[in-house]
């Protein structure tokens, strides 16, 4: 048995119930859709595979031993068959996690009253001119705080 301090060719840094034969989902990158299967290991070179459903065709899991964790951080790779609703949910928030949330303060608006058209916006009082510009320029184009690369939200605006 391998003990914690001596690790020997049985000590594994994969997650206990990644093993040959156990149920799981998978959703690449490179997939349209998730697929439930097995995972399977061959015993004499160590290569992973996924065997989708109740086929005898696996696909190759490459340097699985290395990427596992990458593939269960990323929502690629899930614990038994997971429902793909939950696959897919897991998978926006993952989206989610990277996007910037813009967001205007609505706060020190002498008026409570919305504009209804941006003709109304020059006879404002400088404090809200300035709020409600930027609240329109975080809507069209982005605001300054917009940087190439990342994703732009821009439904989170409160006025």
């Amino acid at each position: 048995m391998a003990s914690p301090s001596k690790p020997d060719s049985t000590t594994s840094l994969l997650s206990k119930w990644i093993k040959g034969g156990a149920n799981a989902t998978l959703f690449l990158s490179s997939m349209s859709k998730p697929r439930h299967g097995k995972l399977d290991v061959s015993s004499d070179d160590k290569i992973w595979y996924f065997y989708p459903g109740r086929t005898n065709q696996g696909i190759l899991l490459p340097d699985f031993n290395a990427n596992c964790h990458d593939l269960l951080d990323t929502a690629q790779l899930f614990r038994g068959h997971a429902k793909f609703k939950n696959v897919h949910d897991a998978r926006t928030q993952l989206s989610l996690r990277d996007c910037m949330l813009c967001h205007v303060s609505a706060h020190g608006l002498t008026s409570l009253i919305a504009l209804s058209s941006l003709k109304h916006h020059a006879k404002m009082s400088p404090e809200d001119k300035a709020i409600w510009g930027a609240a329109y320029d975080e809507e069209y184009d982005g605001g300054s705080l917009y940087q190439p690369g990342k994703s732009l939200l821009k439904n989170n605006i409160n006025f």
